[in-house]
């Protein structure tokens, strides 16, 4: 089965019409281009909180419109040029959302944009979740001397393993993430990541982040998924360049005796990238390839991450390279679907506890910062509201902890119909910080 709708993250912690449109060879694209044009010199980071909130369209100041219910930030520029030389990164918005650029004019790329996931943290640094690129989910934490390390986050996330000294498993995307290795000991990791999304890449997701490993005070953490873009004008895009949205590489044990491979930590998975123009053209590279899993020169490692997706829609196509993964060609319809509709399948928690979770939730792993504040740990109802979900699929939640085992608990249909449907689940809150992340399953999908 693959997962289909929406996926939204929740953070727990325990405490005692459009704008003006614009029209070439038969495309619509909704842009006014109130961003300006985007032309950089030299590279920079597009700090993506600096975006307003708002709906998309809402005319932009050149830091873009933050949209909660299309979970992106969205720019809408007069044209876009990024000359050789010039790299464009991004820091994330607070809720990772992806980017989207709409264009009026030629979109020229002879520079790099990367939204690639960050690399899992190593055995003595601070034990932190790898940040993912912008639309992606973060690695999780290696274990330290006091406390377990976590999974990773997103759809198609590794599960952190329940034994001590093995290599963590790669996150899944467009394919499925690798197993890490079993050799020394026969130790046993937390699961691969699966498959998700579609081919159209639409709703635009990233990839996700691989588990940490556990390994006492030497456990390393999980890549992170790479981001999401769309990049859509009427006309033209040139791409000479590269646009990069790989999962962040698992860690490396450090040194090569016989256990070494089993401490090293999986990939996360590729991202998501799309495009729509009437013509697109040049000698430039799409990527969104898995994160590495680490090494350490022995055969038991890191799970690979997966790989991403990649779409290109225009009605002449003379692109030199087909990217990797190859991209899924398609003709752009006039109107491009770009924005969720309302038949888009949408899932979301209401509740936890009896306590309402907020419309755009953050996950953010840090005190006063969480969504919801618990006053004690044990089994809590999780009340979810889904739209466009069949009633014989599934709901799962998965519960990811800053430190321990994540869980993964079915919900249960207590009314409603297709279109909107309510469920809920019993689960588990163990002390300290945790992610309640929920996702439909349908049918007929395996």
């Amino acid at each position: 089965m693959k997962t289909k709708s929406s996926f939204r993250l929740v953070a727990v912690t325990l405490t005692g019409l459009l704008a003006s449109a614009s029209i070439v060879s038969g495309i619509t694209i909704p842009s006014d281009g109130s961003d300006g044009a985007f032309a950089p010199t030299e590279s920079l980071v597009v700090d993506l909180s600096l975006a307003a909130t708002g709906d998309w369209d809402t005319p932009g100041d050149g830091n873009g419109v933050y949209d909660p219910a299309q979970w992106a930030v969205v720019f809408k520029y007069s044209s876009v040029d990024i000359p050789p030389g010039v790299t464009v990164t991004f820091n994330n918005h607070p809720s990772r959302a992806p980017v989207i650029w709409l264009v009026d004019g030629t979109v020229s790329i002879a520079g790099t944009v990367s939204l690639n996931g960050q690399t899992g943290h190593a055995g003595n640094a601070l034990r932190t979740f790898a940040e993912p690129g912008p639309g992606g989910f973060r690695g999780g934490r290696g274990s330290d001397a006091a406390t377990s390390g976590a999974g990773g986050m997103g759809p198609g996330a590794s599960s952190y393993g329940a034994t001590l000294s093995h290599a963590s498993s790669g996150a899944g995307y467009g394919t499925p993430g690798a197993p890490g290795g079993t050799e020394w000991g026969g130790q046993t990791p937390g699961a691969a990541g699966g498959e998700y999304g579609n081919e159209g890449v639409y709703p635009l997701i990233g990839g996700s982040g691989a588990a940490g490993n556990a390994n006492g005070s030497t456990g390393k953490g999980g890549g992170a998924g790479g981001g999401a873009i769309l990049i859509a004008t009427p006309g033209t895009i040139i791409l000479n360049g590269q646009i990069t949205a790989n999962g962040g590489a698992g860690t490396g044990a450090g040194y090569t005796g016989s256990a070494g491979g089993n401490r090293c930590s999986g990939g996360g998975s590729g991202g998501g990238i799309r495009l729509i123009a009437d013509e697109i053209s040049g000698n430039g590279m799409l990527r969104a390839l898995g994160g590495p899993g680490g090494t350490a020169g022995v055969s038991a490692l890191g799970g690979n991450g997966g790989l991403g997706r990649i779409r290109v829609e225009a009605n002449s196509n003379d692109l030199v390279d087909l990217g990797n993964p190859a991209f899924s060609p398609g003709i752009p319809e006039e109107v491009p679907r770009i924005f969720r509709d309302p038949a888009t399948p949408t899932i979301e928690s209401v509740s936890l506890a009896g306590q309402a979770v907020p419309e755009d939730p953050n996950a953010d792993l840090s005190f006063p910062n969480t969504d919801v504040t618990l006053a004690e740990p044990g089994l809590a109802t999780l009340i979810i509201e889904t739209s466009h979900v069949p009633l014989d699929g599934e709901v799962r939640v998965r519960v990811v902890r800053r430190s321990g085992l994540d869980e993964t608990y079915a919900a249960t249909h207590t009314g409603g119909t297709f279109e909107a449907s309510m469920w809920e689940a019993e689960v588990d809150i163990a002390g300290g910080y945790s992610t309640v992340q929920v996702h439909a399953v349908f049918p007929d999908e395996d």
